[in-house]
């Protein structure tokens, strides 16, 4: 659900325009010929709340003026809980999403290594995710080698992932 306008008046637009087709979704569960609003019709089948969506729309509607580090975050957790929700309608309020949120959102913040660092270990300690549901933030545990300032190889980013999803640890 990107919003790749730069005016803020052009994002809240299209915002308010997803924010009603999802809205319609929900309610008729029939999507429009849209692709995007095709595949989210196979996640609202599987139950996620209509709440979630909501959030992550008001997320980046928060993102439009608000700090961005604080925006990031909630984009993050938003999308994370949203996907936790698609793959395991239970695991949308698991206490790691949060955490593994904030580390994913600092990842391209200089000098907050400790703070990725820290994050990732409060996601492990809180646990909460299903082996399902785990996928949603698996992505996370690459936070480590992005806030070092370089970028994986498509190779390492596999690597990382199949052995996060693997071990179920960040």
């Amino acid at each position: 659900m990107a919003v790749a306008a730069r005016e803020p008046l052009v994002r809240e637009i299209r915002l308010t325009w997803w924010r009603e087709q999802i809205a319609a979704l929900v309610a008729a569960g029939e999507p429009p010929a849209q692709p995007t609003l095709q595949a989210l019709a196979d996640v609202v089948r599987r139950g996620a709340p209509a709440a979630l969506f909501e959030a992550l729309i008001d997320a980046h509607v928060d993102a439009i003026e608000g700090p961005p580090e604080r925006a990031a975050e909630a984009v993050e957790r938003a999308l994370m809980r949203l996907a936790a929700a698609a793959l395991d309608p239970v695991a949308a309020d698991a206490p790691a999403i949060a955490p593994a949120a904030r580390a994913w959102a600092l990842r391209n913040t200089p000098g907050q290594g400790r703070a990725v660092t820290a994050a990732l270990a409060e996601a492990r300690a809180a646990g909460g995710l299903s082996v399902t549901a785990f996928p949603a933030v698996a992505h996370a545990t690459m936070a480590r080698a992005y806030v070092k300032g370089r970028e994986p190889s498509p190779l390492a980013r596999r690597l990382r992932l199949t052995a996060a999803v693997l071990t179920g640890r960040l």
